[in-house]
C-alpha cells in the first residue's frame, strides 16, 4: 500500500513538474516584411527585441535599427502570445492571388523549444498569426510597429 502511494506521489510529481516549462519555453520570432523598395526585419526572443529597416531609394538608402533588452512585463507578454500559437496548424503560404502585386509580404520563422515553423503571409488573415503581431507591436516603439494589422488586410 505505501508502495502505491509512493507511486502515485511520484506521477503526480512528474505531471507538475513537466507543466513548468511549457510556459517559459525559450522562443524566437524572425519576421521580414518586404515590398519594393524598404525591407524590415523584426526579432523576438525571450529576452530581448531586434529590428531593422532599410529604404532604398534610387542609388541612396537610409537604415535605422532598434536594439533592446525586454523587461520582466514585455517578456511575460511574449510569453502568453506565444503559448497561444500553434505552430503545427499553420500552413507553409498563405497568398490572395487577387491582391495587388506590390504591397508588403511577411515571412514568418517561429521557433519554440525546438520546434520550428517557417510561412509566407500575402494579403490573407491568419488570426493566430494576427492576434501574436498585435501583442509584439504592443513592445514595439510606433515608428517600429510591425505593418501584418487591419489596415493591411483592409487594402485587398
Amino acid at each position: 500500500m505505501k508502495m502505491r502511494l509512493f507511486l502515485v506521489g511520484l506521477i503526480i510529481l512528474g505531471i507538475s513538474v513537466s507543466g513548468l516549462g511549457q510556459e517559459n519555453r525559450d522562443f524566437r520570432i524572425t519576421i521580414k516584411e518586404t515590398a519594393l523598395i524598404i525591407s524590415r526585419t523584426y526579432e523576438f526572443t525571450n529576452d530581448s527585441i531586434y529590428t531593422s529597416k532599410a529604404e532604398i531609394t534610387g542609388l541612396d538608402g537610409s537604415f535605422i535599427s532598434l536594439n533592446q533588452r525586454l523587461d520582466q512585463k514585455d517578456r511575460k507578454l511574449l510569453e502568453t502570445a506565444v503559448a497561444k500559437i500553434t505552430l503545427s496548424e499553420l500552413s507553409e503560404s498563405y497568398v490572395n492571388k487577387a491582391a495587388p502585386d506590390d504591397d508588403f509580404e511577411y515571412e514568418f520563422i517561429i521557433t519554440v523549444g525546438e520546434t520550428t515553423k517557417k510561412f509566407h503571409i500575402y494579403h490573407i488573415r491568419v488570426q493566430s498569426v494576427l492576434d501574436l503581431v498585435k501583442q509584439l507591436n504592443k513592445v514595439l516603439p510606433a515608428t517600429n510597429q510591425i505593418g501584418y494589422d487591419e489596415k493591411y488586410l483592409s487594402r485587398t
